[in-house]
């Protein structure tokens, strides 16, 4: 890492850890401790001070350790970002390289390089002139003045990328570099295989040394790197895609650091086709709080971000509120303490017992459970599943628990790996457990999870030995009342009729199973032969009215 301008950086391959702990740190969070950049000389008073921050309390999880002290990373505001200026940086003559010129991000540069006087586009694509579109964006552009060559070169290749650089007309010399080339292939760290990390980082990082490599001894008006918001702050599913932007951020470091211009952007997604606007990370993010980029805004802000010779920067749309609840989620940060905005969001509700986003409870095991150790066990469970929903809720951007159906699957109600492991961490931080990452798929909707909950963390609890909180009292008349007076209270078209229904269906089948065992050993002779006895199969086969219908016949209550 880069703790400062006088700090240089001289290798930018460690950068890959960097991206894979930001990863880390949201996916296994109760098991992630922290990152550490040591200075290049390990002695005994950076030692002490790594000793220091190893032993510390607090949230401090991405640290450099120099002379001048421990450096806690942040994000900062960037000067000038955001401000539509005419004074941006544009091409000079000769030719822009693009990788990934073809693709959705790179003829969108290319559109505006060329509208802003570019002499000469050279889009790279692995297809090349066979690429979908390829025809037309070159005819656009040469309308727009430009003149523009599409070549095939899998940039991953050193010697394929020598040769094509060497393919450079002279009278077009080349004078910028845009990287703009990606593959995506997510997947939660515990799932990644060396496969995925390679096919992510040969196209990303590799191709971004060579691009450094065989360019560095031009004379370059700009060698812009497209990196991602996933390597800056740790993305959910992107345990490969996040380190090879970290490498990219890295790497422009590197090269100020030998007197070249380069300029990194982690962006947010684009919006208009852009390659993780089908990602199911893109999901995520919108549900956090990361909108879609319009290209134009994108754009106008790339330009004034290579103005102002920046060298790492993020340009993205970040709705605040949303995006600091949900980065502090799985666990506390400090990155973010130097935006006002997300240090608002933060600082209006109080981290221990405050609701969290989408209606679910935040806090420790001790505000979770210590105001509960003397209520009743189906007040325990009441607030459990409430939380449980709201939790489930917010992962899946609904506006209230209610949209979350306590006995649909999880995978219906559309968690996939990746929301997965952000519910998974979310229910740690407001239990307090430490839950084994398969949880979400060994108890696969509310009604289970809850119950593995509960029994986590009340079982014991003033003797109570019930794991599912349920009450087993009495003749269960007082809870028959309640559902009678919830029954009668909800119009016949309420959705949740339906979830009565089949909550009811399965504990009346349990039911009469049982009864069937008993008057199957003591009163075998006793058949109700007009309508026959009511089975399983009839429970299962019923509608919800003659399910309702029956309720009342045999329990006196509708």
């Amino acid at each position: 890492m880069s703790a400062s301008d006088h700090d240089p950086l001289t290798g930018p391959a460690q950068a890959l850890v960097w991206g894979l702990g930001r990863v880390a740190a949201q996916e296994l969070a109760t098991r992630w401790g922290g990152l550490v950049d040591l200075p290049q000389e390990l002695d005994e008073r950076a030692t002490a001070r790594l000793c220091a921050v190893l032993a510390a309390d607090g949230h401090e999880d991405q640290v450099a350790v120099r002379a001048t002290g421990a450096l806690g990373r942040r994000i900062v505001r960037a000067p000038r970002l955001g401000d539509v200026l005419d004074d941006g940086w544009t091409p000079g003559p000769g030719t822009v390289l693009i990788t990934g010129g073809t693709g959705a991000l790179g003829s969108q540069v290319a559109r505006r390089l060329a509208a802003r006087g570019a002499e000469h586009l050279l889009l790279v694509s692995r297809r090349g002139d066979a690429a979908p579109g390829a025809d037309e964006l070159v005819a656009e552009l040469t309308t727009s003045g430009a003149r523009a060559t599409v070549a095939a070169c899998d940039v991953g290749d050193a010697g394929a990328l020598r040769a094509l650089l060497a393919s450079i007309p002279a009278a077009y010399p080349l004078t910028s570099v845009f990287h703009t080339a990606a593959v995506l292939d997510d997947a939660a760290i515990t799932a990644l295989t060396p496969e995925q990390v390679d096919r992510v980082l040969r196209v990303k990082a590799d191709a971004a040394w060579r691009l450094h490599e065989l360019t560095r001894d031009l004379e370059l008006s700009a060698f812009v790197l497209f990196s991602s918001l996933a390597g800056t702050v740790g993305m959910v599913g992107q345990g490969n895609y996040a380190p090879a932007n970290a490498y990219m951020d890295a790497l422009a470091r590197h090269r100020r650091a030998r007197g070249l211009v380069a300029t990194s952007v982690a962006w947010g997604s684009w919006a208009q086709g852009g390659m993780a606007e089908r990602d199911a990370v893109t999901e995520l993010r919108l549900r956090h709080g990361v909108p879609l980029l319009p290209p134009e805004s994108a754009l106008l802000a790339l330009e004034a971000a290579l103005a102002d010779d920046e060298t790492a920067l993020v340009i993205a749309d970040i709705d605040w509120d949303r995006f600091a609840h949900a980065y502090t989620a799985a666990r506390p940060s400090h990155l973010l303490d130097e935006i006002p905005e997300a240090r608002r969001a933060l600082g209006q509700v109080d981290a221990a017992t405050a609701p969290a986003p989408g209606g679910g409870t935040g806090g420790t095991v001790a505000a979770l459970r210590d105001p509960l150790a003397d209520a009743k066990p189906e007040e325990r469970e009441r607030r459990l599943l409430d939380a449980v929903r709201g939790q489930v809720a917010a992962v899946l951007g609904h506006d209230s628990a209610e949209a979350v159906g306590t006995r649909r699957p999880f995978l219906e109600l559309g968690l996939d790996s990746v929301t997965a492991v952000e519910l998974r961490n979310r229910l740690g931080n407001v239990t307090g457990l430490r839950l084994p990452a398969t949880v979400i798929f060994d108890f696969p909707t509310v009604t289970e999870l809850v119950d593995y909950l509960y029994a986590q963390l009340f079982t014991g609890i003033d003797g109570d030995p019930n794991p599912t909180g349920r009450a087993a009292t009495g003749d269960g008349t007082p809870e028959l009342d309640r559902l009678e007076q919830l029954v009668v209270s909800l119009p016949s078209d309420a959705p949740a009729r339906s979830e009565i229904a089949d909550r009811l269906r399965r504990l009346l089948r349990s039911a009469v199973d049982a009864v069937d065992a008993v008057d199957s050993v003591a009163t075998v002779d006793t058949v109700d032969t007009t309508d026959g006895p009511v089975t399983s199969d009839d429970l299962e086969a019923a509608t919800n009215d003659e399910l309702f219908d029956y309720i009342e016949k045999e329990f006196g209550i509708s």
